[in-house]
């Protein structure tokens, strides 16, 4: 993928999750996502760095994505646990609402970071595949 499709599905997963109170936690991680993904993009598309240090590079980012996605899921998880109380007492009427697009915007997040962590791996394989 291109970084501007890699924005697209940043971007809305940043809609959706902040929509969903729910997952206003994962709407925030979407943006570091998107400025990762920007990182990942440019390491792979750089002709001037030999592939040993693409490879090297590839590699420390995949290892930090790892990261961020255990850090977002965890405080993502913890959020949303924080956050029933408020929509339950101020916005119950939309509560179905709200978990519905959450769910919509987990899968969204996660399908973005998956395609992330793909395109890292592929760096890291020295693996050249764009579409």
């Amino acid at each position: 993928m291109n970084f501007k499709s890699y924005m697209k599905l940043g971007i809305l997963s940043i809609i959706v999750n902040l929509i969903s109170v729910y997952n206003a936690v994962f709407g925030l991680w979407s943006i570091i996502m998107i400025i990762f993904a920007w990182f990942i993009v440019k390491n792979r598309d750089a002709a001037a760095k030999p592939a040993q240090d693409k490879k090297v590079l590839g590699l420390v980012q995949t290892v930090m994505l790892g990261i961020f996605i255990f850090m977002s899921t965890v405080m993502g998880g913890m959020a949303i646990y924080m956050l029933h109380y408020p929509v339950w007492n101020y916005f119950s009427s939309y509560m179905v609402l709200f978990i519905i697009l959450a769910v919509i915007g987990l899968i969204i997040y996660y399908y973005f970071v998956i395609r992330l962590l793909m395109e890292s791996v592929r760096v890291v394989k020295n693996k050249r595949i764009s579409s």
